[in-house]
């Protein structure tokens, strides 16, 4: 499974162990449309990741937990698990948020 799209069901394995996406959708494409916002919360999450070289960047998954990985001393392997967790808790705030409103 890629990192590109998170769907109702799916597993995510990481720092807190298989986590399911039961309740969660998250999808890549809600992240690079609110794009200014969602890099906040990602320099939040991954504080030594630098603004200049993301913002030229594609905004693909593999592109990201690359730098990742480069700006925070993490594998290629922990950069990735690093961003689907980040993910699904953006999913989980989303969906909270959702709740609240509706």
């Amino acid at each position: 499974m890629g990192i590109e799209t998170f769907r109702a069901g799916d597993n995510v394995t990481g720092a807190r162990g298989v986590s399911s996406l039961k309740d969660a959708e998250m999808n890549w494409t809600d992240i690079t449309r609110e794009w200014p916002r969602s890099f906040r919360g990602l320099k939040d999450r991954f504080p030594h990741s630098d603004e200049t070289e993301i913002s030229q960047m594609p905004r693909q998954t593999a592109a990201i937990a690359e730098h990742l990985a480069r700006h925070h001393d993490l594998t290629p392997l922990e950069a990735e698990e690093e961003l689907k967790d980040w993910l699904f808790v953006q999913s989980l705030a989303r969906q909270a948020s959702e709740l609240e409103a509706g």
